[in-house]
């Protein structure tokens, strides 16, 4: 599958568009992180922007990179464009079994995945960030790598969990009074 850029882009616009109104509104002024949106908000916008696009049928990957002390995150849309890991498993031996069950840990008694995707994997992929403005960006970005985003050196990617608790669902229902 393809996933059609007009439609992200669409998307995209309409739910920073209901950030911006609800950011307006005063309705992040209690909160940590969104009372300075977009400034330190690109991890938590990934979450919210990635479930809300999940809810569309679309499915993304979280992407992080740092550029010396500074971090930013974005997500990368998990389509035909983006590879698949190669699986892969450890098996702790009975020493590292002895020494995770040593500081508290549960002993593993089957393979455990550690399989993860390399820049490699998603090099190809569609970006959508909505917090680049924070950088003097534009604030939706979806297209292919560009240079603000080679800036950054690959830290890692993951697959999202779709499922919003706590404070990052407090703030998907006030976003999506704006939608």
């Amino acid at each position: 599958m393809i996933y059609d850029n007009n439609q992200i882009i669409s998307l995209a616009k309409k739910f920073r568009k209901a950030i911006d109104k609800a950011y307006n509104n005063g309705d992040f002024d209690g909160d940590i992180c969104f009372k300075h949106f977009p400034r330190g908000c690109c991890g938590d916008i990934c979450y919210l922007l990635a479930t809300y696009l999940y809810e569309k049928g679309v499915e993304s990957l979280y992407v992080c990179g740092n550029f010396g002390m500074q971090s930013h995150a974005w997500l990368v849309l998990k389509d035909k464009r983006v590879s698949e890991p190669a699986p892969k498993f450890w098996i702790p031996s009975d020493e590292e079994n002895r020494l995770i069950e040593m500081f508290g840990g549960k002993k593993y008694d089957k393979p455990v995945d550690i399989t993860k995707y390399e820049e490699s994997n998603i090099e190809n992929g569609i970006i959508v960030d909505l917090t680049a403005d924070q950088f003097g960006e534009v604030p939706v970005f979806v297209g292919y790598i560009d240079d603000f985003h080679k800036e950054f050196e690959f830290d890692f990617a993951h697959e999202m969990d779709y499922v919003l608790e706590g404070r990052l669902a407090e703030l998907c229902s006030v976003i999506k009074n704006y939608l």
